[in-house]
């Protein structure tokens, strides 16, 4: 074959291939198909249906499951299970249809009434009778045939996150069963121990399970839940039991996830107050890590006998069975998925991610300025009353009087800033719940009210007037057992064994705020604190005033607009997300989590998303076994500094119900309260108002935390000193190092 021959013959052959290739180009530009990333680890049937500048969705039409790329990453988020995740095959039909749906629903016969809950699978139990494509997602309709139930989920993206809604009016209930709860996604991105990577759930502060650490926990393990806002179950007995073994709900309605270098933030922006985070770590069924939401439509309540005395001791409260309600609880649900990558795929990127979600929907509020020093904290305790056989005693701690030469004190020492809550003004003193008004005139009456109030709005003190409007004690009256408190689904109260404590209904809750602002009214300069609307909420069957868990935080809402209406400045127990556009401080906020065996770290998630934004403190400094181990928590979770502190000595309070205050004497604590706000005033100078961007452990016991300013914080709980990044920190002790390197 000649030379030109030859050369033709390769020059035609290399138009062939570039024709091929362009070809190849076209029909990918033509018919959607999957990226190069998704083919290695998407099952065959899935198929591109949308996408933005950050994230490409896929359906598979067959399994009626989604999935999404990271396309920064390349990497593919599941909401189902394969057999690139798991072994399918090697667990039973059950967990099988459960691994591979994108729904579960819970439900019963809601005529029959009783609460016997059934489960159906979208994998194996619907069918996908619909599927509607937009130009930035899809709408899924599920058909529970055997139930006659329909379910609707409408994925779409938005920018680089990925918005799923179950709308209220499209599920239908076709027949006698009704819709429990809606499982969604409950195995969205699972992972086992050979990834690296954690799953972050909002208990107490903030908490994570690391994969790798499976080692370290039973065998045998359990399903765990949090109930966003407050536990489901109304039951003042529960309630009380939670506070004592410090067993957290979600103040925030999200959960995370970190797989290796990529990570997700899901958090719940309609139907908040009806959601629960689920959470099975490895070794509970299947060896898979698998967080969720579950959505609740109905309630199950208890049917209990009444007026039973057992050897003399009243146990009125037998459930004798359990009842479901007959309407659907009819809110949407929306879930917003925020996608992060590399260095921001951790726990400190989705707390950033979050509350920039906040600040941009107008659900925070930023009350401290940038250039704000950090205040110091005090709750004066005023008054109680002892209990005695005969006739009570009324304990005078701290009267208005006292109060104004505690804070004299203070000013004296040095400190600028006060805030200052006052507990136990009311008349009877602290705990003598639903009083709100007068204050006693053993600690000074309306007069020395009004002089206290006088005195600090002339000093720069920021003063707060602490009420509970939530509980009602039957021995002080001034409230209807039936009309004015919560009321079961069986029809009877909300109460303790022995009938003595009571939950107010939010309608009569409300109109106690009112009465208070009203009396407030020549009374200018005052905020009000308002215990446990922050910490808890509850649905209530009251055939006069009913209330669901949405109605119930309209009302708290109403309660902290009108005050904010009266000009009056509000601090909130409990720091439950509702609050975070109203409230000037928060008090009672948690710096640990529930510490389940779970649970490798606790982080302060919590404060990363508030901090610079709203005040807020922990436990009182000097209630501390440790206060050395308690400022440097201060520090690493950025809490204001805080004491609950008494004019009278604190054994004078040994036999009431507020022994626990077991050391208050100011004078006792003025000197260490002083020092330590010179200190942090010094040594953070500038951090107050700015946002915690990282925080990271650096070793056992050390942690070194991030600010928007870029000063870095290292804190060392070791009894020994310890280096970290080239500086030496000494035991038990924290560094602040500025911008470019400077050592404060």
């Amino acid at each position: 074959m000649g030379y030109i021959q030859k050369k033709y013959i390769r020059i035609t052959a290399m138009k062939m291939i570039m024709i091929y290739l362009f070809l190849i180009v076209l029909m990918q530009l033509a018919i959607p198909t999957v990226t190069l990333a998704a083919m290695e680890n998407l099952p065959y049937g899935y198929k591109r249906i949308a996408e933005t500048s950050s994230l490409i969705l896929y359906c598979n039409e067959q399994m009626g499951a989604i999935a999404v790329e990271n396309r920064r990453s390349g990497y593919i988020w599941k909401s189902i299970v394969d057999d690139n995740v798991y072994d399918i095959t090697s667990t039973n039909p059950r967990w099988q249809s459960q691994m591979t749906s994108m729904l579960i629903l819970n439900y019963v016969n809601v005529d029959v009434g009783e609460g016997n809950l059934m489960q159906a699978c979208s994998a194996t139990d619907a069918k996908v009778i619909s599927f509607d494509y937009t130009d930035n997602g899809i709408t899924l309709t599920y058909s529970f045939d055997a139930t006659k139930i329909r379910v609707t989920l409408e994925v779409k993206l938005e920018d680089n996150t990925v918005i799923y809604r179950i709308p209220a009016e499209k599920i239908i209930e076709g027949g006698d069963m009704g819709v429990v709860s809606v499982e969604l996604m409950p195995f969205f991105g699972t992972a086992d121990h050979k990834i690296d990577g954690y799953m972050l759930y909002p208990d107490g502060s903030g908490a994570l399970t690391k994969y790798a650490n499976i080692k370290k926990r039973p065998l045998k393990t359990m399903e765990y839940t949090w109930d966003v806002y407050g536990p489901k179950k109304v039951n003042l007995i529960e309630y009380e039991k939670r506070e004592k073994t410090q067993k957290y709900h979600a103040m925030l309605p999200i959960y995370g996830i970190k797989n290796g270098s990529n990570a997700i933030l899901a958090a719940v922006c309609q139907g908040i107050e009806d959601t629960s985070i689920n959470f099975s770590p490895e070794r509970f069924a299947v060896n898979l890590n698998r967080i969720f939401f579950e959505f609740t439509y109905r309630h199950l309540y208890n049917i209990n006998l009444s007026n039973i005395t057992v050897d003399g001791k009243s146990v009125s409260k037998i459930p004798v069975g359990i009842r479901v309600d007959k309407e659907m609880i009819k809110e949407d649900r929306e879930v917003r998925m925020f996608f992060l990558d590399g260095e921001k795929a951790n726990y400190s990127g989705m707390a950033d991610v979050y509350r920039k979600y906040l600040i941009e929907n107008n659900l925070i509020r930023k009350v401290i300025g940038n250039e704000d020093v950090i205040p110091l904290g005090l709750s004066l305790f005023m008054g109680i009353k002892e209990e005695r056989i005969l006739l009570d005693k009324f304990i005078s701690m701290t009267s208005f009087l006292n109060a104004i030469e505690i804070s004299q004190e203070f000013k004296k020492a040095g400190v600028d800033k006060l805030q200052v809550m006052l507990n136990g003004w009311t008349k009877g003193g602290h705990g003598l719940y639903p009083i709100n008004w007068p204050p006693d005139k053993r600690l000074g009456g309306k007069s020395g009210l009004k002089k206290y109030v006088d005195y600090s709005s002339n000093n720069n003190i920021q003063l707060f007037f602490q009420n509970n409007f939530i509980k009602a004690l039957a021995k002080n009256g001034g409230f209807s057992t039936r009309k004015d408190v919560v009321i079961h689904g069986g029809n009877t109260p909300v109460t303790d064994l022995e009938e003595k404590q009571f939950l107010l209904n939010p309608s009569a809750a409300l109109r106690r705020v009112l009465n208070l602002l009203g009396s407030f009214r020549d009374v200018e300069e005052t905020g009000v604190a308002m215990d446990g609307i922050g910490a808890i909420i509850y649905h209530d069957y009251n055939r006069t005033n009913p209330s669901s868990r949405v109605e119930t935080v309209r009302k708290w809402i109403e309660m902290m607009e009108t005050a904010q209406k009266e000009n009056r400045s509000i601090a909130v127990e409990g720091g439950n997300q509702y609050v975070l556009r109203y409230a000037d401080r928060l008090y009672n906020i948690p710096i640990k989590s529930s510490d389940y065996h779970i649970t490798d770290e606790t982080v302060p998630f919590y404060q990363m998303v508030v901090h610079g934004m709203i005040p807020y403190t922990a436990e009182p400094g000097n209630l501390s076994s440790d206060l050395t181990a308690t400022k440097l928590k201060w520090i690493e979770y950025g809490c204001m500094p805080y004491f609950e502190l008494t004019y009278q000595r604190s054994v004078n309070l040994k036999n009431t119900e507020y022994n626990i205050l077991f050391t208050s004497y100011y004078l006792d604590w003025l000197r260490t309260a002083t020092d330590i706000y010179e200190e942090l005033n010094n040594k953070l100078k500038g951090l107050w108002g700015q946002p915690i961007i990282t925080h990271d452990k650096m070793g056992e016991n050390i942690y070194r935390v991030k600010y928007g300013n870029d000063t870095l914080v290292y804190i060392n709980y070791n009894k020994r000193d310890i280096i970290c990044d080239g500086y030496t920190i000494e035991a038990q002790n924290y560094l602040v190092v500025e911008k470019g390197g400077t050592i404060r």
